[in-house]
């Protein structure tokens, strides 16, 4: 059935979309008005077609069959008006019919509801403890003034005949549950009632409302609680009981799924924030802000687009780019590299980006039958695995960059369960049976791979210091030692071979960094290359959360762990701070940030939106000055640390999706790889590079997480699975003037486009509606519109020429200039 079931926000009466896809037929139990701001739209009702124009307004009755056709060339607003508030305020509303429609008549008589939709819109965005009650006024004000000016006699309403359908049991079902939902209610009972069979009534209610009838239920129940929630002072426990809720622990769970925290947090959050309320709301558009003008005065949040102009002569430089980000990519386990849907990935990255070094952990995992026992019980050494995974990527011309993890259960002190993948994360029982493993893997390795071979891969000794006993399950000195013991095994082989210790996670600020390399210093313990995991998210709660728990690394601890975020510069501060720090005790090791991205959180939604394209290429042109490497966590979605979720756009960390879709992030990478080996200038927002006699020039528009969502309040109601774009703060596109002079003669002349319309696979899956399962074509079609838009011209310039762009938020635009030479 097409019945659309509204979420209504905030405990609100309404419910307000911009431009939302509405191509297919459906129909609401409340009313709907649309409001074109821009452009015409193309609407059908039932079997009427109607075209609406600029400042149009048109109201779609309760239970109307209808459709918008919906594109790229219109702006417009819809209101959904729930149905209970139209049955408290318009008397006899069930059989009551509207014809509102400003396409053909004076438009005097819609000012009011122009100006009242404006004022209610002005009232959402800003979000105050009276945003309830001042909703509720200017809407009883609207439904008054239609019912009294756009009331016609129809005779049997939409609503009339929907209920002499085979339907009308279910739409009693929704009268009841709305009228009774602070009562028990069941299937089984209604069923009894109505004389129905439970199993069909439990059918036809999913078939039409498109949920199952206990979730809905729990919906309505939450739309009515929000409203004591947010705009009264009741306890919890009372809310829960008022609203049909059947324990306080079954209020706390339905709350949890639908808006990911508690009803007092949500309440907290919402407080807190509605003063200095940073979040973008709803669109203001000029005309929305021309009508407020006749009543109150807010600022237009659709300004004129930035201008920037910037001149370059390419016959100047600045010297080479440090192409840092390129050196390493990570893929988490090792045993994932044996998955063949990951080997696609691989292969296609290293044709498209190619980079240096593929970093992975757990060499001497389990999983990879290492490390066995004998009939005797004495150790013995299977390198099959191993052979499989440093074979592919000598084909691939992959060096490997090996961390030394984790510990082999047979030669364990403890029994320290980290990760999906259950890895064990203990120090060995006795160090010899270690430092043999070590020292026959490295024998191994450089009987097949060859010295030559073994001297330019990274060997890492271990993952990450330790945070609770996650990573490593003892104490800082015992890690201490360890390393050095094993450092010292590895360089008996040879000293040309380059290891360096467990990564600093800045969990502790600086304090294990300055005590190890303090340690290393004074035992004179070799370090080649100095690391570090770099994340802008951090752990709120850490003190709330039970870091040993067995089963830890599941899918609930994401959703009870609330994270901040740092400042859009923290990566390139925490490793410029990191490198001085290095200089006083190892100032020739090379220092590497072996894992860097947004967030470590493999279910954090803005990974998938183009936003992150703008992030890698802000972080990779900036880090990238101060170190020595850059390891991207990760190449896929495939990352067996936490439970992989099914759907396809889940919020994973990877630049590649389950499907092997690439999002906006890997083509960020790829975008980067064509810039050229020498810079001609470098400012905030953009780079002008050159190979040769060609021309390469990067231009971004970076706009950052905004205030509320770093300072915590990511479970709150601003990001969801389909919308993820009120996270960021405001910023304007971004139009650019671009002079290059030095240039002479005939060239090719690329444009590459990367933004929310072209190149973002996460965008295109939402216009598709969000589906949680993909065939195969449809895998296909978003692979397709994954890839940045181009366009390609032939310029003749005499010593200058000028490029004129608009690049909107969260897009970069490539420009590459090819030399064309003449016979």
């Amino acid at each position: 059935m097409n019945f659309q079931c509204i979420n209504y926000d905030y405990g609100l009466p309404i419910k307000i979309f911009v431009n939302s896809p509405r191509n297919k037929f459906h129909l609401h139990d409340g009313l709907e008005l649309i409001w074109v701001l821009d452009g015409e739209l193309f609407v059908q009702v039932e079997n009427k077609k109607i075209m609406l124009y600029n400042d149009d307004l048109l109201l779609v009755n309760s239970f109307s069959n209808h459709r918008l056709n919906t594109g790229d060339d219109h702006k417009f607003l819809v209101m959904e008006i729930e149905k209970s508030f139209c049955q408290e305020y318009i008397a006899n509303f069930n059989n009551k019919h509207f014809l509102l429609n400003s396409s053909n008549e004076k438009q005097q008589r819609y000012e009011l509801i122009r100006f009242l939709f404006s004022r209610m819109i002005d009232i959402y965005n800003k979000k105050t403890i009276e945003m309830l009650d001042n909703i509720n006024n200017n809407l009883i004000k609207m439904l008054k003034y239609i019912e009294d000016n756009f009331t016609i006699d129809q005779g049997e309403s939409q609503l009339s005949k929907f209920e002499n359908s085979k339907y009308i049991i279910i739409n009693e079902m929704i009268e009841h549950i709305k009228g009774n939902y602070m009562n028990k209610i069941t299937l089984k009972n209604i069923a009894e009632e109505k004389h129905y069979n439970t199993s069909y009534l439990s059918e036809k209610f999913k078939d039409f409302v498109g949920i199952n009838f206990k979730d809905y239920v729990d919906i309505v129940r939450l739309y009515n609680a929000m409203k004591s929630i947010l705009y009264k002072n009741e306890n919890i426990s009372d809310i829960a009981y008022n609203n049909g809720f059947s324990s306080l622990k079954s209020f706390y769970r339905a709350f949890h799924r639908y808006y990911n925290c508690t009803p007092g947090e949500y309440r907290n959050l919402y407080r807190q924030t509605n003063n200095d309320q940073e979040d973008e709301g709803l669109y203001v558009h000029r005309k929305v802000k021309t009508y407020l003008d006749q009543g109150q005065l807010i600022q237009d949040n659709k300004e004129e687009a930035l201008e920037k102009e910037i001149t370059v002569n390419i016959d100047n430089t600045s010297g080479i780019l440090k192409k840092s980000w390129q050196k390493i990519i990570n893929i988490g386990s090792v045993y994932t590299i044996l998955d063949s849907n990951v080997q696609v990935q691989i292969i296609e990255m290293q044709k498209d980006i190619g980079f240096e070094y593929l970093r992975f952990e757990g060499i001497f995992n389990d999983e990879m039958e290492v490390c066995k026992l004998d009939e005797n019980g004495d150790i013995y050494y299977n390198w099959k695995f191993v052979d499989k995974v440093f074979d592919f990527m000598f084909e691939l011309k992959l060096k490997p960059f090996v961390c030394l993890s984790f510990m082999p259960d047979v030669l364990a002190k403890t029994n320290k369960k980290v990760f999906h993948y259950r890895a064990n994360a203990s120090p060995p029982k006795k160090i010899e049976q270690w430092l043999d493993l070590v020292y026959s893997f490295f024998i191994h390795c450089i009987n097949r791979y060859g010295m030559d071979s073994i001297e330019k891969w990274y060997f890492q000794i271990w993952g990450e210091f330790s945070f609770y006993n996650l990573h490593w399950d003892g104490t800082d000195e015992e890690y201490f030692l360890f390393y050095k013991q094993t450092a010292e095994e590895i360089k008996k082989i040879s000293k040309s071979i380059k290891i360096g210790p467990a990564s600093e996670n800045y969990y502790h600020g600086y304090r294990k960094s300055r005590n190890f390399l303090q340690f290393c210093q004074e035992n004179n313990v070799p370090i080649d290359f100095y690391n570090a995991n770099i994340y802008h998210n951090r752990i709120l709660n850490e003190k709330d959360l039970d870091f040993n728990k067995s089963d830890f690394f599941d899918d609930n601890t994401l959703l009870s762990v609330w994270f901040g975020y740092s400042d859009k510069m923290h990566t390139v501060d925490t490793a410029a701070e990191t490198k001085d720090l290095l200089k006083d005790f190892y100032p020739h090791a090379e220092f590497m940030i072996v894992r860097w991205n947004m967030s470590w959180d493999v279910k954090e939604y803005v990974h998938d939106t183009a936003f992150m394209a703008t992030y890698v290429v802000d972080t990779a042109l900036k880090a990238g000055k101060k170190v020595e490497g850059m390891g991207f966590l990760s190449l896929s979605d495939v990352l067996y640390e936490w439970p992989i979720d099914e759907g396809p756009f889940f919020g994973g960390s990877g630049l590649v999706n389950t499907e092997g879709i690439k999002k906006p992030s890997y083509y960020a990478f790829w975008l980067l790889s064509k810039l050229g080996s020498t810079v001609v200038e470098q400012g905030d927002y953009y780079i002008v590079t050159k190979k040769s006699s060609d021309i390469q020039i990067l231009v971004y528009n970076y706009s950052y997480l905004n205030n509320i969502y770093m300072k915590g309040n990511s479970k709150i109601n601003q990001i969801s699975k389909k919308n993820r774009y009120k996270v960021f703060e405001r910023k304007d596109d971004m139009k650019l003037n671009l002079n290059i002079k030095g240039l002479k003669g005939k060239y090719k002349l690329r444009h590459y486009y990367l933004n929310r319309e072209d190149g973002s696979a996460f965008d295109e899956w939402v216009e598709l509606g969000c589906p949680y399962e993909l065939n195969d074509e449809e895998i296909k079609y978003l692979k397709i519109k994954s890839y940045p838009k181009m366009k390609i011209e032939r310029v003749d310039c005499e010593k200058e020429y000028t490029v004129k762009t608009e690049i909107p938020v969260h897009g970069i635009e490539l420009i590459v200039l090819n030399k064309i030479y003449e016979i």
